[in-house]
């Protein structure tokens, strides 16, 4: 028993001599990528607000008489968002430490 294992592991095992595909497998992996490809735009024109749109900033006509104002007024909204954004994060932060912190009994 012993020795047959012994000659079984000694076998080379045989590898492939080299990577070509057969024209077959070939074509038939293109047509899956086509179908998988087909399919990803068929959900994506289902759920079009699964994709991100870019937001546009509005552009101000040079003439505009309170350019300055309204651009003063464009980029203080930027900064409250973005500060809003932060403390939010902070905020859900803060909770998933207070639950780690305070581990919840089960009876």
């Amino acid at each position: 028993n012993r020795k047959e294992l012994r000659d079984i592991k000694r076998m080379a095992r045989s590898k492939p001599r080299n990577k070509r595909q057969t024209l077959s497998k070939k074509h038939s992996i293109e047509k899956k990528i086509g179908r998988h490809n087909q399919k990803m735009r068929r959900l994506a024109k289902k759920f079009p607000e699964a994709r991100k749109k870019l937001k546009k900033e509005p552009g101000v006509p040079h003439l505009y008489p309170f350019k300055e104002e309204l651009i003063h007024k464009y980029e203080n909204a930027l900064k409250k968002k973005q500060e809003d954004k932060i403390a939010a994060r902070d905020a859900r932060k803060n909770q998933v430490k207070t639950a780690e912190s305070t581990p919840n009994e089960t009876k």
